[in-house]
């Protein structure tokens, strides 16, 4: 995928969210790519099927987190080349975050 789109799909995430970008997407001293008052959040892209993610990758990004008082998402997308929307992207948050989610249903 050319650079410039994956900035682009992140750009138009980070918008949907109403986030905070980093400076340089986090490379300074604020890492990942954008934050909120809840969250660290971090946008990765592929043009493939499936998307791998490390263990450790995922421990810097939830130790970052919490650094800041956050809790940490992943946001994947699915790039289709032609329209992006939210049923071509995932959130991945902490077990509890997804269950302390869960209890304010009820």
């Amino acid at each position: 995928m050319p650079k410039n789109r994956g900035r682009q799909l992140e750009d138009q995430v980070i918008k949907m969210l109403g986030a905070r970008p980093h400076k340089n997407s986090g490379a300074l001293a604020e890492k990942f790519d954008a934050s909120t008052k809840y969250n660290v959040i971090e946008v990765k892209s592929t043009q493939a099927g499936s998307f791998k993610l490390d263990k450790s990758y995922w421990n810097m990004l939830y130790e970052d987190s919490i650094r800041h008082g956050k809790e940490p998402a992943l946001v994947i997308v699915w790039d289709n080349k032609n329209h992006v929307d939210e049923n071509d992207m995932c959130v991945i948050i902490p077990m509890g975050s997804f269950m302390f989610l869960q209890e304010c249903e009820e």
